[in-house]
């Protein structure tokens, strides 16, 4: 393959070297013949990003005194180029087989001269298939959080611009442009671009066989309100006016349905925690209000938006748990969590137009028991990032020493406790388990009692102390996490939202290696195990190894933000739901026609 018909990629970088090193990895083991040279523009980075690309086989690295940005790092490396064709490549976008190969062939349809790719979410979900301008000046990224190959995803069409995080440009388009415009600090660099090149009469084409993982923006000091302000005004200033005159994508984004969710969510455990926040941040995003079918007890009541008009009638019912009374007149939407294959067939029998379910697992859990899968949606609950941190002050806990905290609720079995005991009990050196509970009394006394005596029968004798987590506020909980260094997870978290919410508190998870929970952990942000005597030595050696201990916990961190966070869940909600209320999402009206281009061609934009 000559060297115009391989492409230069080009990779801006700012810190988080575990993430660049997974996207060198991608790019080298995916990139195959169309992979010409790749060249890493640092942005000064402070952690080992520079000592590591100094031995990174194949890459060219470009070094920045300091942190130019996104658009100067991306011109830089282009200029350094030396193949005809230019991928700008985000270092938080992972390639997958086939994809250069596909963005090449679509470069080379007669006038295009920048081609997008469609990118995943690491659920599977879409971060991109095109960009659209809606009627309230923002652009959109088309079919966003809806299924990676959603019908309409799969469509190769010319649109008004495409994402920079995966874009290639032939070298004659970027001497034609000058490359993305420098007076954008990390944000709209590339719709400036894409709509300078129509201006041109340059195609910008989007290419759905081209595919990338993108986890989206990774990099530190991504988001910052007052550049995103000021590439705003820029933006608007120069295309303000050629906007107004091309077609623009309804998206419903503005015009969300009226959502009413019903459900009890008032008790003390983690799955209800999970039903609270879940219920502000769809509200905050979408607008819902709370149909209680009993009495919000404070302070829960206070912490939910609730039905405050009789007059409201909501178009979706969101149906959250199990007790639910009978609705009638709207969509019915069931979020559940099957803990097991029997509670699925109970699910199964409930009449709903849509399911939406936490894991993979209670996916799998709830065709076996006859749902159609083409009506269920996998959407995570979600964390939240402000309310779990390190730097949450702990919980008042009445033991000392090395504690490890685990969850128990009315579903956690007994096999379950006893698990948590024996890894307790096997742990060196000693640990007290800090049992987290809404239950109370001689119930959860009684089934403690059980659990330690059939392992004193072994000669094993954990330390166990009982913390009740009912009646608590919310933002009680977070210091559960930030008071133990250890939270184990073996089963009865069919949400995953404890497992989650340790990750995002900066609490080292240690847990069996079993669905659903390792659908949230890899071997890089937890400790990992099959067996309950390998999972307490791992811990144990976790307490010589400290420095081990903080890289696993600021991966955790970086996992809970980026790839589990509440705000991306309340957006994944959001899509769903309008979908469900205003019909298919439909990219064509949006689709660049020869009327468009001329339109564009004509727009006098100072340039």
């Amino acid at each position: 393959m000559s060297s115009a018909r391989r492409i230069s990629v080009v990779i801006p970088t700012f810190n988080l070297w575990f993430v660049t090193k997974r996207c060198l990895s991608n790019l080298f083991a995916h990139g195959g013949d169309a992979l010409g040279e790749v060249i890493v523009v640092d942005n000064a980075s402070s952690d080992e990003t520079r000592r590591e690309l100094a031995n990174w086989p194949g890459v060219k690295p470009l070094l920045f005194p300091e942190n130019r940005g996104f658009a100067v790092a991306s011109n830089a490396g282009a200029r350094a180029a030396l193949c005809d064709a230019i991928l700008f490549l985000n270092n938080d976008a992972f390639t997958l087989p086939g994809a250069l190969e596909a963005l090449l062939e679509a470069l080379d349809d007669e006038g295009v001269g920048i081609v997008g790719a469609r990118l995943f979410y690491e659920d599977g979900t879409l971060q991109h298939a095109g960009m659209a301008p809606m009627p309230n000046k923002l652009w959109w990224h088309l079919h966003w959080h809806l299924a990676g190959d959603y019908p309409d995803a799969l469509v190769p069409r010319d649109y008004l611009s495409v994402t920079g995080a995966a874009m290639l440009m032939s070298r004659a388009a970027f001497d034609v442009l000058g490359g993305f415009d420098e007076g954008y600090r990390n944000g709209y660099e590339d719709v400036d671009l894409c709509l300078r090149a129509w201006n041109h009469g340059i195609r910008v084409r989007y290419e759905p066989r081209a595919t990338f993982i993108h986890l989206e923006s990774a990099s530190p000091g991504r988001i910052n309100t007052e550049a995103d302000k000021q590439n705003f005004e820029r933006f608007q200033a120069r295309w303000a006016g050629l906007v107004e005159q091309v077609p623009q994508f309804f998206s419903g984004f503005d015009v969300s349905p009226p959502i009413g969710i019903i459900g009890d969510i008032t008790k003390g455990d983690v799955a209800s925690q999970a039903a609270r926040q879940f219920c502000r941040y769809y509200w905050l995003t979408g607008g819902v209000k709370y149909l209680p079918h009993r009495p919000l007890p404070d302070p829960v009541a206070v912490e939910v938006p609730q039905l405050a008009d009789s007059k409201f009638h909501p178009a979706v019912i969101f149906e959250w748990g199990d007790d639910i009374p009978a609705t009638s007149g709207a969509k019915r939407v069931i979020y559940a969590a099957p803990r097991s294959a029997e509670h699925a067939r109970a699910i199964a029998l409930r009449d709903c137009d849509a399911l939406w379910l936490p894991t993979e697992h209670a996916r799998s859990l709830m065709i076996e028991a006859g749902v159609a899968p083409a009506k269920i949606e996998v959407v995570c609950v979600g964390i939240c990032g402000q309310a779990f941190s390190p730097e949450v002050a702990p919980y008042p806990f009445a033991t000392s020493g090395f504690r490890v905290l685990a969850f128990m609720d009315e579903y956690t079995t007994q096999e379950t406790l006893r698990t948590m005991l024996e890894v307790v009990a096997h742990i060196e050196p000693a640990a007290t388990l800090v049992l987290a509970t809404p239950q109370s009394g001689p119930e959860i006394e009684g089934r403690l009692r059980g659990a330690v005596d059939q392992l004193a029968r072994r000669g094993l004798h954990p330390t166990v102390a009982v913390a009740s987590t009912a009646g608590l506020v919310d933002g009680m909980l977070p210091g559960f996490f930030t008071g133990c260094p250890i939270f184990l997870a073996v089963d009865g978290d069919p949400y995953g939202y404890a497992v989650l919410a340790a990750m995002a508190s900066g609490a080292l998870v240690a847990a069996l290696d079993r669905p659903p929970v390792n659908e949230f952990l890899n071997a890089e942000s937890a400790l990992l195990s099959s067996e309950p005597i390998e999972l307490a030595r791992a811990i144990g050696r976790m307490g010589f190894d400290p420095e081990a201990a903080r890289t696993m916990r600021s991966r955790a961190r970086f996992n809970a933000a980026r790839k589990f966070s509440a705000v991306k869940t309340a957006c994944r909600a959001a899509a769903l739901l309008r979908v469900l209320y205003w019909g298919p999402s439909d990219g064509s009206g949006v689709a660049v026609t020869p009327e468009t281009a001329a339109i564009a061609r004509a727009y006098g934009a100072p340039i």
